[in-house]
């Protein structure tokens, strides 16, 4: 089954002092791509959840990627303000 804009980092053998502790795949949608604000340089920015999971080979990191957070604009008075 593919479980889209999710992934999962595993633990990694260190075969050296510079080699990675964890490594994994992270699918994410066309659809969350385009829909994501660029900043001045074009870069876009995904926010990143992770949850600690057991499997029978141990623990791992199940991700899930999304839009980042963004309030809610307050909503206007329905009756303009006559002294603003």
């Amino acid at each position: 089954m593919k479980y889209v804009n999710s992934g999962a980092l595993f633990s990694r053998k260190k075969t050296s002092d510079k080699a990675p502790d964890f490594g994994g795949d992270l699918l994410i949608s066309a659809d969350l791509i385009k829909s994501l604000p660029r900043d001045a340089d074009g870069d876009i920015k995904i926010e990143l959840a992770a949850w600690v999971r057991q499997s029978a080979k141990g623990e791992f990191f199940s991700l899930r990627a999304s839009a980042p957070f963004q309030p809610k604009k307050e909503k206007e008075d329905a009756i303009p303000d006559p002294w603003a």
